[in-house]
């Protein structure tokens, strides 16, 4: 018996040393597993730490970028209404120079009317066997243009006869238009007469 006790004293002997050095490399493999978890976990937490400051750049980033849509929707807005405003100012503009122009265009060829004299317009027109209008080329024709004292005037009714219109001749000759209504008028006034 005494071997066998000696042999349980070795063998427990033997277990107590294995579970030591077992202890030992299990605690560094543990330490090692802590180290790696803790690397883990600060890297973690870096990244955390990353997203949260791009969470609060994007954050800015949109508070920005929506004030400056606000203002500019605000800017279109006011540019908006103002365009509005001018269209309708254009429009009613638009309006009153169309009845200036009806206007101005009746009594223009009415002052044209009273201006020339009447007995001018009777002049005007040649008598053969009795009253005829006026024919281009004729004497009286002649007598109508050789009146007409300024180039301009010559020149507007050379323009309206190649069949130009008032607009035309007014940017051809840099005049106004009530200058060559008032010109066409008077040769009418004097033609029809």
């Amino acid at each position: 018996m005494g071997v066998f006790y000696v042999f349980l004293n070795a063998f427990s002997a033997f277990l107590l040393v294995f579970s030591l050095i077992f202890l030992v490399l299990f605690k560094r493999w543990g330490q090692r597993e802590f180290a790696r978890i803790e690397k883990k976990k600060k890297e973690l937490e870096e990244i955390l730490n990353t997203a949260d400051q791009m969470i609060d750049e994007l954050n800015k980033f949109s508070d920005y970028v929506i004030t400056n849509i606000e203002e500019k929707s605000c800017d279109v807005e006011k540019m908006v209404v103002s365009l509005e405003e001018k269209i309708s100012f254009n429009k009613k503009f638009i309006e009153s120079i169309k009845t200036f122009n009806k206007e101005t265009k009746e009594e223009k060829i009415e002052t044209a009317k009273t201006i020339i004299p009447f007995q001018s317009r009777i002049s005007s027109t040649v008598r053969v066997k009795g009253l005829t209008n006026l024919m281009p080329g004729s004497f009286e024709d002649e007598r109508f243009r050789s009146r007409m004292k300024s180039s301009k005037s010559m020149q507007i009714l050379q323009l309206a006869e190649k069949g130009l219109n008032e607009t035309e001749i007014a940017k051809k000759l840099n005049v106004g238009r009530g200058e060559i209504q008032l010109v066409l008028g008077m040769s009418k006034g004097i033609r029809e007469a």
